[in-house]
């Protein structure tokens, strides 16, 4: 075999080989991570290896660069690492559990845009093994805090119980924010749940107990970052104006006609509850929707709705109806009649 043979074969070899071993290893970083002005974020990296294992779970953090290895967290070395980061870096991952997720403080709107990835056992393991630098993740900083989520479970009856969520989206599981309500219920509970690539969700539930009282109850909660910044959510609030609402004015007794049940409040009513008032009787209507069709109506009858959205419910003023006597359409024709003869004879 000729030298030249030789070299191809070894050059393609050795490429096989460190191929085998680059496979070996894998790294698990997001490609990309938002984080809040002020707050703190949690990188999660994770890694694993089948052959080549580290001689010591050592984790370093480093900034992407074209040139040089700038240290962004090395827990053996602190004075290593590059000014625009000392003081802010803390690894809170097991490196030995294979976790090297690295948790950044106080985070500035310099560090937007920054380009991160870590190293393990960078003393023994080389960039032959594993190349770490080719997998990096980028800070996305953003200067205001999203408003939190806020929704009604449950509907306010009378001894009823209510709960109320408010829920955030964010990277600092670490530290994670703080619900302020601005109303005292029974009880207040939060949890945590992990969605995907450093996201969280935290929500906090309000629980409170329905009582007559509370008709004119409005609901908001507060978010507050670590760092200070906060947000607030949008006010929920029981119906206030109920209304009756007729399209057609011009109603003839024994036909059909539509009402529609109209109110405000936050979120928007889902239930509703009508009655019908004949003399001193007041019956309640089976029917739950907005809209109540009557099929034969009477002059006689009065009709309220009543609005529940959750935080509480609303009464309508009672309503007549402007029910026009079966026969009065009939008298008109006639005497429309009569006074057009009249008006022949005159002429």
């Amino acid at each position: 075999m000729d030298s030249t043979r030789r070299y191809r074969l070894s050059c393609l070899l050795q490429g096989i080989v460190l191929t085998v071993v680059c496979d070996a290893w894998t790294v698990e970083i997001p490609k990309k991570i938002s984080a809040l002005q002020d707050s703190c974020v949690v990188i999660p990296c994770t890694f694993s290896y089948s052959s080549n294992p580290p001689q010591s779970f050592i984790a370093v953090w480093y900034q992407y660069a074209s040139r040089g290895y700038p240290v962004v967290y090395d827990g053996r070395n602190p004075s290593s690492v590059i000014d625009k980061f000392r003081g802010r870096t803390v690894l809170v991952g097991d490196v030995s559990d294979r976790n090297c997720s690295l948790k950044i403080n106080s985070i500035t709107r310099n560090d937007n845009g920054e380009k991160l990835y870590p190293w393990i056992d960078p003393d023994h393991i080389s960039y032959r093994v594993y190349t770490f630098y080719d997998k990096t993740v980028e800070l996305a900083v953003s200067d205001y805090a999203d408003s939190p989520e806020i929704s009604v479970l449950g509907t306010a009856v009378n001894g009823s119980s209510v709960r109320i969520t408010c829920s955030t989206v964010h990277t600092c599981p670490a530290s994670p924010p703080i619900f302020i309500w601005n109303y005292t219920g029974d009880s207040v509970s939060s949890h945590h749940e992990h969605q995907s690539n450093g996201r969280w969700k935290s929500t906090s539930v309000l629980t409170l107990t329905s009582s007559r009282n509370d008709d004119s109850r409005e609901m908001t909660c507060k978010v507050q970052h670590p760092g200070g910044k906060t947000a607030s959510s949008i006010t929920l609030y029981a119906p206030k104006d109920v209304s009756v609402f007729l399209d057609n004015r011009a109603i003839k007794e024994g036909t059909a006609v539509i009402l529609k049940c109209v109110s405000d409040g936050n979120p928007e009513p889902q239930h509703y509850q009508w009655s019908q008032t004949r003399g001193r009787k007041t019956i309640d209507l089976n029917n739950d929707t907005q809209l109540l069709e009557i099929s034969n109506v009477r002059r006689d009858s009065v009709y309220s709705c009543t609005a529940h959205n959750g935080l509480g419910n609303k009464k309508s003023e009672p309503v007549t109806l402007p029910v026009e006597c079966k026969y009065m359409s009939i008298l008109r024709s006639m005497l429309m009649c009569m006074s057009n003869n009249s008006d022949s004879r005159t002429e």
